[in-house]
């Protein structure tokens, strides 16, 4: 295990930069770097660099145990349970969730994992979209783990890729009130705009309407993404700045190839968003990539686009 003091972000690793190929219009393919969830930092703290500086990291996935998760070998895991276990577990269901991975080597010893819609499945999400996704989450221990009494965070880092239209990666935290996951989640996500435009989005996506939300999902904050020159990486973060409250923050900063900080390009939403009604403990922490399945009418559209094209190679001498 790399010695954790490297891992304040830009922070989160400190490792040299990997040409991935870039998505195509019919799939998805994004890297990512480490995965990580800071708890008990500086109360109010809704600033990332301090949030997630060494002292405060219990959770480090740096991808490079040689094993897509959720292998935790390897794993910086510290925060412990009431039994004295590590207190933050993957959770892994490739039948609704895809699978992750491989951990792709780059620089030696060195890895990204790689988030392929190769690896996907078709997912029902709340409202009944549809979409294509691969989804892994950390599971945090009843009592001890993360909720509304603590204050916590989780970020992911990403290589900056600029996802198709309505491609998107990111990170989120979801309740588990009543033993139903996702009855709220609040996503952060880089998302493609077209035309090789990106913005980060923070939505809330519901799947029961008992805190009085619509079922579905709502954009709540939404901005077009600059990136400064020599942008390699990008880290999202969640904070949850202060226990007992309900307010989320949502930040985003960009990396140079050696995850160094770019001057000016550490951001947040001013405003934070309400997170979940009612829980305290429980919440479950996890990145997502996915794109958008076709409605009917689109698919349509596609087979009668293929039926013609058979068609006039079917005429030509």
């Amino acid at each position: 295990m790399r010695d954790i003091q490297r891992f304040t972000l830009p922070v989160c690793v400190a490792m040299l930069s990997f040409a991935a190929p870039q998505p195509s219009a019919a799939a998805y393919q994004f890297y990512m770097d480490s995965f990580v969830i800071a708890k008990a930092f500086p109360n109010g703290t809704t600033d990332p660099l301090v949030a997630f500086s060494a002292p405060y990291i219990k959770f480090l996935d740096e991808f490079d145990a040689g094993g897509a998760p959720p292998d935790l070998a390897g794993v910086f895991n510290s925060d412990q349970n009431n039994s004295g276990t590590p207190d933050f577990s993957y959770s892994s269901n490739p039948a609704t969730d895809g699978t992750v991975g491989p951990e792709v080597a780059y620089q030696g010893a060195q890895y990204l994992l790689s988030l392929s819609s190769d690896n996907a499945v078709v997912y029902a999400g709340a409202g009944g979209t549809l979409s294509l996704r691969q989804y892994l989450a950390v599971n945090a221990e009843e009592g001890t783990g993360l909720g509304r009494t603590a204050r916590f965070g989780v970020a992911g880092v990403f290589q900056w890729i600029v996802p198709d239209l309505n491609q998107s990666y990111g990170i989120q935290l979801q309740d588990r009130r009543g033993g139903v996951p996702g009855d709220d989640i609040i996503n952060l996500r880089v998302r493609g705009l077209g035309a090789g435009q990106a913005e980060v989005q923070m939505r809330r996506i519901v799947y029961d309407d008992s805190n009085g939300f619509t079922v579905g999902t709502h954009v709540l904050a939404s901005t077009a993404l600059a990136p400064p020159s020599g942008a390699s990486f990008i880290a999202l973060s969640l904070l949850h700045p202060s226990a007992d409250t309900d307010q989320l923050y949502g930040g985003w900063m960009f990396l140079d190839a050696d995850f160094g900080l770019l001057a000016g390009s550490v951001d947040q939403f001013d405003d934070p968003v309400n997170i979940f009604h009612g829980e305290t403990t429980g919440y479950r922490a996890a990145f997502t990539a996915a794109e958008p399945v076709p409605e009917a009418q689109t698919w349509a559209m596609l087979l009668a686009g293929l039926s013609l094209v058979g068609w006039v190679s079917r005429r030509r001498p």
